[in-house]
């Protein structure tokens, strides 16, 4: 009997997830994880180098990055469904001291420290950066 308002309210959130994230980009629309490997060896990242990834998602970019190639990444990410997801991830991965993630809107932060930048966005989204 619990399972039908369980579903609804797992719904609404989704819905909610989407509709927060339309007028700062985008919906989330994940990645494939050869997508990431491609797009990261593309970048021919090096230990400990600095990846921003723009609009994390689930975090998949940047939890790659650290295991894969050793870097430290920031994601930002501004729906607070994957942002908490994110942390939740990092901590049950031990990547806390080697990821971060930040609550924002993307067009909003400095990315001057980052050797690598990763934005998997939307075209128009894309033409405003």
């Amino acid at each position: 009997m619990w399972i039908f308002p369980v579903a609804i309210a797992i719904l609404l959130i989704l819905i909610l997830s989407v509709v927060w994230t339309h007028p700062y980009g985008g919906p989330w629309i994940p990645s494939s994880r050869k997508a990431v490997r491609q797009m990261l060896d593309l970048a021919v990242i090096k230990p400990d180098e600095l990846v921003y990834d723009l609009g994390c998602g689930d975090g998949r970019i940047i939890i790659t990055a650290a295991k894969k190639y050793q870097a430290r990444a920031v994601g930002i990410e501004i729906d607070p469904i994957r942002w908490l997801w994110c942390q939740l991830l990092i901590t049950i991965l031990g990547l806390r001291g080697q990821v971060r993630i930040i609550y924002g809107d993307l067009f909003q932060q400095d990315l001057s420290e980052a050797d690598v930048v990763v934005c998997y966005l939307l075209p128009e989204t894309t033409k405003t950066l």
